[in-house]
């Protein structure tokens, strides 16, 4: 999931018919294009965000910002809405109780994986989460230390906490993906349509 994972674009072949029909309009078809793209890449962009946010176990504003949007302009006629594969947490998807220090999560994407020396855990901060104690982690992954303690400032422990976290793609099912992008398609094609045949109106009334 390194790149984009969905983009809606026009079609050309609706755009060169639908460019016969603006020939009179005035500004034409870059008028009504960049508009029509934009309004779908916002309603696609509203359908991928409920889906991550649901498998994911987020909130829809946690799962808004995995989102990257690019959009439409008078120049560059194409949109584009992209997943960005960072990581979560994944103490949502470890079921049960730790069992000989190691946790096995179960993800929506059909996945599942068992972490050795493992253990859930709350921080001084109310946030819950998979942690392991060592030294080097993956790079990427977030460190959480227990709360000071002592007069000195001490920690509990001689190593630090990280949380352990996966990549998007490993947690979610993307199949999700290719039905919104159809339905973009569609909706794009009534957008476009809808549009001109306003702006057509417009123009008769003068």
């Amino acid at each position: 999931m390194a790149g984009p994972l969905l983009s809606v674009r026009y079609d050309d072949r609706a755009l060169k018919a639908l460019a016969y029909q603006a020939r009179n309009l005035r500004g034409g078809l870059a008028r009504i294009v960049p508009q029509a793209i934009n309004r779908v890449t916002a309603w696609t962009r509203t359908q991928i965000k409920r889906q991550v946010a649901r498998q994911a176990k987020i909130k829809i504003g946690a799962a808004n910002k995995l989102l990257r949007q690019r959009k439409a302009s008078r120049a560059k006629w194409s949109a584009e809405v992209a997943v960005e594969n960072r990581r979560i947490g994944i103490a949502k998807f470890v079921g049960g109780r730790s069992r000989k220090g190691r946790v096995t999560a179960s993800f929506p994407s059909g996945r599942s994986q068992s972490y050795p020396q493992h253990f859930r855990a709350t921080m001084p901060t109310g946030h819950k989460g998979i942690f392991v104690r060592a030294r080097v982690v993956r790079p990427g992954q977030r460190i959480r230390r227990p709360a000071r303690s002592g007069p000195k400032g001490t920690y509990r422990t001689e190593l630090p906490i990280y949380e352990q976290r996966e990549r998007l793609g490993t947690v979610i099912n993307m199949d999700f993906l290719k039905p919104i992008q159809r339905q973009g398609a569609q909706r794009l094609q009534q957008e476009l349509a809808s549009k001109l045949e306003w702006q057509l109106q417009k123009a008769r009334r003068r």
